[in-house]
């Protein structure tokens, strides 16, 4: 349920039309809280924002409160495009990309394995190719030639 002063994302507005500034987790609670950004928010954001008539008459400023029960994929408990969430889903999306790699490129969806012992060495050698992979790739980013120093020639094209 979204109010009459918030974003679909779930960030609140200020009267002025500025985002409320997020504040923090209160983990007892389990809510977010977010408060004013002419009290609350850095100070490139408080030279922009221009209250004509102020939200509260605290030196706190306003304070508002969500609960992330009420749907958890809107208010999340780390605010969405912060830096943190951009940290998570960067890292989220690497390890998809890397059992992606492990499943379709190495075909372990396809494996007809039924043993434990079997799925571990399957799983470990695949784990051994993907950091083989990086390793090429990076030092062939970095100009250095793998297969030439291994092999004692360059590989043909």
């Amino acid at each position: 349920m979204l109010l009459d002063n918030q974003s679909p994302n779930g960030i609140f507005y200020h009267y002025s039309s500025f985002w409320m500034v997020y504040n923090g987790f209160d983990k007892d609670r389990s809510r977010l809280k977010w408060r004013c950004p002419m009290t609350a928010g850095s100070r490139k954001v408080k030279q922009k924002v221009n209250c004509t008539t102020p939200c509260s008459t605290s030196p706190y400023g306003r304070t508002v409160y969500t609960k992330p029960y009420d749907d958890l994929r809107l208010f999340t408990p780390t605010p969405r495009n912060s830096h943190a969430w951009k940290k998570v889903y960067a890292l989220r999306s690497a390890v998809e990309r890397s059992f992606k790699r492990a499943k379709a490129d190495y075909e372990l969806e396809r494996c007809r394995v039924r043993s434990k012992r079997a799925w571990f060495w399957r799983s470990h050698l695949v784990a051994m190719n993907q950091h083989l992979d990086a390793w090429v790739d990076n030092s062939q980013q970095n100009g250095f030639d793998v297969w030439a120093e291994v092999l004692g020639y360059p590989l043909a094209a």
